[in-house]
């Protein structure tokens, strides 16, 4: 176990995957802005989802392969990172720490660099060190 702990999440991880066209028809959903009325057909329309839906039971794989795709680019730069991430994700939440304050600090920094780089904000940061709740 760490001396040091802390935790992010990613904020809106899934709506920031977007998705193929050609694989929009495969998320289609009916709306309608007509009140359920037994005794008329209500007017439907076709929509499609453009981003990930969190719904969706192969979602979090998509996240998970993703994150992995996007943190490879940095695997010469930062090798000690991008372990840490690739090991550190439960789904959009980032589960990590050290033993040494410059050590979280560093780490902490570089994730939040790198995962930004591919467009994913790293947000409501939790730590068990009074001195990582200052910065």
């Amino acid at each position: 176990l760490n001396a040091i702990a802390f935790c992010s999440d990613i904020k809106q991880a899934f709506l920031q995957i977007c998705l193929a066209n050609e694989h929009k028809d495969a998320v289609r959903f009916l709306w309608s802005d007509d009140e359920p009325c037994v005794h008329k057909k209500p007017k439907l329309q076709v929509y499609r989802f453009n981003r990930i839906n969190f719904a969706v039971s192969s979602s979090p794989f998509l996240l998970t392969a993703t994150i992995r795709y996007h943190i490879e680019k940095y695997k010469h730069e930062f090798p000690d990172t991008v372990e840490l991430l690739d090991r550190s994700f439960y789904v959009d939440n980032l589960i990590s720490g050290g033993n040494e304050f410059e050590e979280v600090l560093q780490n902490s920094r570089r994730a939040k660099y790198v995962m930004e780089a591919a467009g994913m904000e790293l947000r409501k940061w939790i730590t068990n060190d009074l001195l990582m709740i200052l910065i």
